[in-house]
């Protein structure tokens, strides 16, 4: 690593911990005392891939009026699928035997097959998408009571104690999912919000202040029903590899997994099997007085394929002795710090204040906002809640951070990198020098792009 003329030798204190993967946060033990951190747990799975079928004994598949019972079909490219023309079918609530402690979570196919139409000249045209189609339910035990997400990327809830609707169709129209392909559709609900991400891409990640999301987390872990489709409208749609999980999902589970498996469609990296992260997961990075030396403690190593982007969101304490005390990237390639016999090379080490270093660093590849009083910036960044994107796109690596600080002001940096030939995967881990950084877990995310 270089360290020489870039800060006086005196302040060369105190910079790198530990990132955690997308992947692994939500899954540490328990903190010392009487806390409980939220697992996540996957708690039902369904496939949909038996030869006779729906199990009547787990499922109940019901029509709705004037639609078919919902049964298995073949797909062309997902197999055996479960169908819903205009049904729903049953199922007994996988969360009413755990206990969620922060947020209930989705995966799952979908498709909503293109539908003609013969128009009053004799010509075949498409029939706008039902975006109304339910998707999932929660039930209570009278029926009066629903917890339900449709194909507009929309959630609504109706019971006793609130009612709250997001993404109405009648009202927007989201495009999250286009008719006529397969859609990999991730959902959390939070107890203070909710995410929802579309073939990897993030579509939502929200704070709702106007009701109380808890009230949503309570009433899917606690009425006894299921229901997969909707018992009022389900229109014409499939869905497969339904997954059900016990808190907030993490990068693994929302990244897209390819359709066909093994390798991606050009060859590269399985994205639904990558290891994306190496090392126990470390969601507060450094001594929290600010003390840590430079390169003593380090980030766990997050691993990103081709054409993928990953996503940071931490609150950055500093001890406001130097521009440099505060967060740092270091982007490597795919190997150990230090083990230069199997390739380690730093393609790149940025600071928060716009200086850098590597064998692909360039400093005339910074853009900024708000920079140019440093009394200020020191400051100011105490306390400032960071937003960082890393984006990979061939052989052309994206830094973007935004500093959003407590008195209001915004930092902005951007930088970007040639780094090898697009082929290689690369390293990214988070250093802290007279700082410390704690992570926001459940808002951190890795996208993958849509597989053509």
């Amino acid at each position: 690593m270089k360290t020489e003329k870039w800060m006086p030798a005196a302040a060369l204190a105190v910079l790198l911990t530990t990132m955690t993967s997308c992947e692994d946060w939500g899954q540490q033990d328990p903190p010392a005392g009487n806390q409980v951190y939220p697992t996540l747990e996957n708690v039902a799975a369904f496939d949909f891939d038996a030869d006779e079928g729906l199990d009547l004994a787990m499922f109940t598949p019901v029509a709705n009026p004037g639609g078919s019972t919902p049964q298995i079909i073949e797909d062309e490219i997902k197999g055996k699928v479960l169908e819903l023309n205009n049904g729903h079918v049953f199922l007994s609530n996988p969360f009413s035997k755990t206990t969620l402690q922060k947020a209930a979570s989705f995966t799952f196919w979908m498709k909503q097959p293109v539908k003609t139409v013969t128009d009053t000249d004799g010509n075949e045209v498409n029939e706008p998408q039902d975006l109304s189609a339910t998707l999932l339910m929660f039930e209570n035990e009278t029926g009066n009571g629903t917890l339900s997400i449709n194909a507009n990327g929309g959630i609504t809830y109706s019971a006793a104690d609130g009612e709250w609707t997001e993404n109405d169709p009648s009202s927007v129209t989201t495009g999250y999912m286009t008719p006529g392909d397969w859609h990999y559709v991730a959902v959390v609900l939070n107890n203070d919000g909710y995410e929802w991400y579309v073939d990897g891409d993030r579509k939502v990640s929200k704070t709702v202040t106007e009701f109380d999301c808890s009230k949503l987390v309570k009433f899917a872990n606690n009425v006894p029903t299921m229901i997969i489709g909707g018992t009022e409208n389900s229109s014409l749609l499939l869905v497969d590899d339904l997954k059900i999980y016990r808190n907030a999902l993490t990068g693994k589970e929302i990244a897209r997994p390819n359709l066909g498996g093994g390798e991606g469609p050009s060859g590269g990296d399985d994205l639904s099997s990558f290891e994306y992260v190496i090392g126990d997961p470390v969601l507060n990075i450094g001594s929290p007085d600010c003390t840590t030396g430079w390169w003593t403690e380090f980030s766990n190593y997050y691993r990103i394929p081709s054409n993928t982007a990953m996503n940071f969101r931490f609150v950055n304490h500093t001890s406001g002795g130097g521009n440099w005390n505060n967060w740092n990237l270091c982007v490597s390639t795919d190997a150990d710090r230090g083990d230069n016999a199997n390739g380690y090379m730093e393609y790149f080490v940025i600071r928060s204040d716009l200086y850098g270093w590597g064998e692909s660093y360039n400093g005339d590849n910074w853009t900024n906002e708000g920079y140019g009083d440093w009394d200020k910036f020191r400051v100011d960044m105490e306390g400032a809640n960071v937003d960082l994107l890393i984006s990979r796109v061939k052989d052309n690596i994206s830094v973007s951070a935004t500093a959003n600080c407590i008195d209001g002001t915004v930092y902005v940096e951007k930088f970007n990198a040639t780094c090898g030939d697009g082929s290689q995967r690369v390293r990214a881990f988070l250093i802290v020098d007279g700082s410390y950084l704690e992570m926001k877990a459940n808002n951190c995310c890795l996208y993958v792009p849509v597989y053509e």
